[in-house]
């Protein structure tokens, strides 16, 4: 290769990198005017989010309390009639909440995929099983406890008694099982090699 070919090939690799470089700073910048730029069209989903979160029919919130947390967790102003609008979108796409009308409306998600004994029994179930290890029972209890309020999510708490249970200390069990379950799903054979261990 001469000369001119190297210093050819140096340039279109310095090109190469600073245009690529710029793509980056480009689409960076580009990602955070994103954001900035479509921070009211958030707006709903973050609604949806506080009163998954917050509330249930013991527990509403008001207009001003879902402004409050609006402003708090998203820096988001909504008007009193923005919340109002926003909350019956949400309802028209097929969620069930409540609205009790008032000086102040009180918003709440009225009924949920899970009930709270249904998520109790659920967790009971994680927590008595013997082949999973105390840290993925307490990983999947705390994923369960997301599917209600933090209220309801409270509940379960003071009720949950682990002390005591069998836990595996394999945490590969967890894995081995779903393994299994797989391999039976997809007409598989499956081989085992049996062993014994005792404990001194």
């Amino acid at each position: 290769m001469s000369l001119f070919d190297d210093t050819t090939l140096g340039y279109r690799n310095f090109l190469y990198q600073s245009t690529f470089s710029s793509c980056i700073i480009i689409i960076m910048s580009r990602k955070s005017d994103f954001r900035n730029e479509n921070d009211s069209r958030l707006k709903l989903l973050y609604l949806y989010r506080i009163l998954e979160q917050y509330t249930d029919a013991e527990h509403p919130l008001t207009t001003g309390q879902i402004r409050d947390l609006m402003k708090e967790k998203h820096g988001i102003y909504m008007h009193r009639t923005s919340v109002y609008y926003s909350f019956e979108l949400l309802k028209a796409a097929g969620i069930d909440l409540q609205c009790v009308r008032s000086r102040s409306n009180l918003y709440y998600v009225e009924s949920r995929k899970f009930e709270i004994p249904e998520i109790r029994m659920l967790i009971d179930a994680v927590e008595s099983s013997r082949f999973m290890t105390e840290n993925q029972s307490k990983v999947l209890t705390d994923k369960l406890m997301t599917l209600t309020s933090e209220t309801g999510a409270d509940k379960l708490k003071r009720n949950l008694h682990v002390t005591g249970r069998v836990k595996t200390e394999n945490r590969q069990v967890f894995y081995i099982v779903d393994a299994i379950n797989e391999a039976i799903n997809n007409g598989k054979k499956i081989s085992f090699q049996y062993t014994d261990y005792w404990k001194i």
